[in-house]
């Protein structure tokens, strides 16, 4: 989910571009709209996945069976803790870090695909 956010606009270029422009918009649509986590936007997701591996992605979007930042962190770990943005909704594992020794984001990236300033927050 976070690779979909991060390179929308050239995954709908290269991809969507070539004879598969109707069946991404809706898969896109269906992902854009849906609730996180329900069965229509899972199955925008994993129609989008198929799509791009039928294009010549070999590895899709990526997807495992997580399909947002839950699995990602282990309760039992003590985590250093950073600055950085989220997902707005939750609904993928995409992090973007505030600072760190070569970056320094004066403000929230947006959200590829609901348009919405991504949330800050310390990981």
């Amino acid at each position: 989910m976070a690779y979909l956010c991060e390179h929308l606009r050239s995954l709908t270029d290269d991809v969507a571009g070539k004879a598969h422009r109707s069946r991404w918009n809706a898969l896109l649509d269906t992902v854009r709209t849906g609730a996180p986590g329900s069965a229509a936007w899972r199955e925008g997701l994993d129609g989008l996945d198929r799509l791009l591996r039928e294009a010549g992605l070999p590895s899709g979007l990526g997807l495992n069976a997580s399909r947002g930042p839950g699995d990602l962190l282990s309760p039992w770990q003590p985590l250093p803790q950073v600055d950085g943005w989220v997902c707005p909704l939750g609904a993928c594992s995409r992090i973007e870090l505030a600072r760190g020794p070569y970056i320094e984001l004066p403000s929230a990236p947006e959200c590829a695909l609901r348009s919405l300033p991504m949330r800050q927050r310390t990981l």
